[in-house]
């Protein structure tokens, strides 16, 4: 079993950009072995109110949880568009179309047999995700109860053409959002990952997220009303 935690920042720039964040710390078999540490800025821009534009940076640390290989490092730039369907006010459906430009560390050996990383080996991959958010309970001062559901596939490619199922995640999760900027979530995770040519891996995760919500959007001035 694997634990994941996340925090999740959002900072409202103006009423189309804004600016994320995410990280990611990832452990193996109940807390006992680190996986991956992954850090996540972006920039985001709203071209329509249910269409969003994204670019960003990914650095994830992946540490082997058997063996004495080191840790490898992995720098990715992405792009990514998220369109989203309203189905009411408690109800929507949010599909996520991400880019991805991988420089991996490459592993070698030094004179000395110490495992170095030395350069780099470049791969894309495309990742979609549908997701399912919905209010199941409304209270008062902005607290909700909701529910977050998702699928996403991983597709390795070649000059941006798919080559191979890289791997699958769904996603079950419930959270609770306590304030306007603030909610804790948590969920079960399973992942199955590509092994070889012919295998996947099973990967059962329990996940708790916590997101904080920035506004630094400039307040417009109230409005005085004349005498009649």
């Amino acid at each position: 079993m694997e634990n994941w935690f996340l925090l999740l920042n959002k900072a409202k720039i103006t009423d189309k950009f804004y600016v994320t964040d995410e990280l990611h710390l990832r452990r193996h078999d109940w807390l006992k072995d680190q996986k991956q540490f992954i850090w996540r800025p972006a920039i985001n821009y709203k071209v329509h109110p249910n269409v969003a534009l994204t670019a960003g940076y990914t650095y994830i640390l992946t540490t082997p949880v058997v063996g004495d290989d080191i840790s490898t490092p992995e720098n990715q730039v992405f792009l990514e568009a998220t369109v989203k369907q309203k189905f009411s006010d408690r109800w929507a459906l949010l599909h996520r179309f991400r880019q991805e430009n991988r420089f991996i560390g490459q592993k070698t050996f030094d004179e000395t047999g110490n495992q170095i990383i030395d350069g780099s080996n470049y791969s894309q991959r495309f990742r979609y995700r549908i997701t399912l958010k919905g209010t199941l309970l409304k209270g008062e001062n902005n607290k909700k109860l909701y529910t977050h559901i998702f699928n996403e596939i991983w597709l390795d490619q070649s000059k941006l053409r798919p080559t191979d199922i890289n791997r699958n995640w769904v996603y079950l999760g419930v959270g609770y959002q306590f304030q306007k900027n603030a909610r804790v979530e948590l969920a079960y995770l399973d992942q199955w990952t590509r092994t070889g040519d012919t295998g996947f891996k099973h990967s059962p995760t329990l996940q708790m997220t916590v997101g904080y919500d920035f506004d630094f959007r400039k307040k417009k001035p109230a409005t005085v009303q004349g005498a009649q």
